[in-house]
């Protein structure tokens, strides 16, 4: 059954976590979100030698190769919390870059989904251009990386209307 809502599909690009988009975060900068998500994994299992390697990595695919080393990790413990981390990361990435942040907001309230063919969890198992890519009935992934950004979306739009009521109150105050 297709959605009422519009649906953005992307893989690479502005959305993705591997796409280049510094921001700062717990004193650390990272270059990717994906960078970001793997040195939490890292922490998360106390493997500090392997957070040091992903500070220092030079690619997201090889932040995510250092991620599958991270020592004694449980799936099931990540999973409780990976979602909330990415959460976080994304807040940072796109508050702190702004024309990400317009790119993100201008999508409305359409429904955003990882059409990656290769990722069950994060994306939808879908490319873009399978026709059942447009039907979230017949998706093969959860999409959680879509419905993270889904809440960043609604996060930053909701910081956005805070900001403009606040200037609105203080133009209000000097009448």
């Amino acid at each position: 059954m297709k959605q009422d809502r519009p649906i953005v599909l992307f893989w690479r690009g502005t959305f993705s976590q591997w796409y280049n988009s510094e921001f700062t975060l717990g004193g650390f900068k990272f270059k990717w979100a994906e960078q970001w998500m793997m040195y939490k994994k890292a922490e998360k299992f106390g493997d500090t030698e392997t957070m040091k390697r992903i500070l220092h990595a030079k690619s997201p695919k090889e932040c995510k190769q250092l991620g599958r080393q991270v020592h004694d990790f449980i799936s099931a413990e990540w999973d409780k919390v990976s979602r909330d981390v990415v959460y976080e990361g994304n807040i940072a990435k796109f508050s702190q870059n702004v024309a990400l942040k317009k790119q993100l907001l201008a999508t409305g309230d359409a429904v955003l989904a990882e059409a990656s063919p290769h990722d069950k969890k994060w994306g939808i198992g879908l490319l873009a251009s399978d026709p059942h890519a447009q039907d979230p009935s017949k998706w093969l992934g959860t999409n959680w990386l879509g419905e993270v950004l889904m809440r960043v979306r609604t996060e930053l739009r909701n910081r956005q209307e805070s900001a403009a009521n606040e200037r609105h109150k203080k133009t209000d105050r000097r009448k």
